[in-house]
């Protein structure tokens, strides 16, 4: 599986853009909490296509690593912000959170629409710089 390969890349690359962030400890303890759970998710998969499928597309157009583990890394901040968006819809998060369904539509807002184009900057930040 691809995931087993990169998948420890791309979580170590959420994780600094996270850290670098500085959000609150309340706040950075949840997304923490929320990666561990997509860790896990992709660790037990057969199959992760949030990295899986950058990967491939990156292997076969002999893309560099930088490319390969950003779009990962924003693929996989795209399917963590989906599944807890559809998680609340559904009435599906534990009571485990001590959370309200506000603040956890802020964080799925952040992972679905801020999250992936700061990473995505970060990439091109980090290619210019070294042009």
């Amino acid at each position: 599986m691809i995931c087993n390969d990169y998948g420890q890349s791309v979580f170590n690359e959420i994780r600094s853009l996270l850290s670098a962030l500085d959000a609150p400890a309340r706040q950075a303890s949840i997304y923490d909490r929320i990666l561990a759970g997509v860790e896990e998710c992709a660790s037990r998969s057969g199959l992760f296509l949030p990295i899986d499928v950058p990967v491939s597309i990156c292997e076969i157009y002999d893309l560099d690593d930088e490319i390969l583990l950003t779009s990962a890394s924003a693929c996989t901040l795209l399917w963590a912000g989906a599944d807890l968006m559809d998680d609340v819809a559904d009435g599906d998060c534990s009571t485990n959170w001590d959370v309200s369904e506000q603040q956890l539509a802020l964080l799925y807002t952040n992972l679905l629409a801020t999250l992936p184009h700061l990473i995505l900057n970060s990439c091109s930040g980090r290619s210019e710089a070294s042009a």
